[in-house]
């Protein structure tokens, strides 16, 4: 038997928004750290091709 039968929409819904803006939050934080990690990744790059190209100006 369901036990959500006797639970009326105005129970249930608080609940199904809370989780959501969890996963909307969650969701936010992680594509932030990703994007800050491809940053800094990218910024290494660039700076280790920079550093190559001075030494085979040299």
């Amino acid at each position: 038997m369901d036990k959500n039968r006797g639970k009326s929409m105005h129970d249930i819904l608080p609940n199904v928004f809370k989780c959501l803006k969890e996963q909307q939050y969650i969701g936010s934080t992680v594509h932030q750290d990703l994007e800050y990690n491809f940053h800094t990744f990218l910024g290494e790059v660039v700076s280790l091709c920079g550093q190559k190209q001075l030494k085979r100006v040299i």
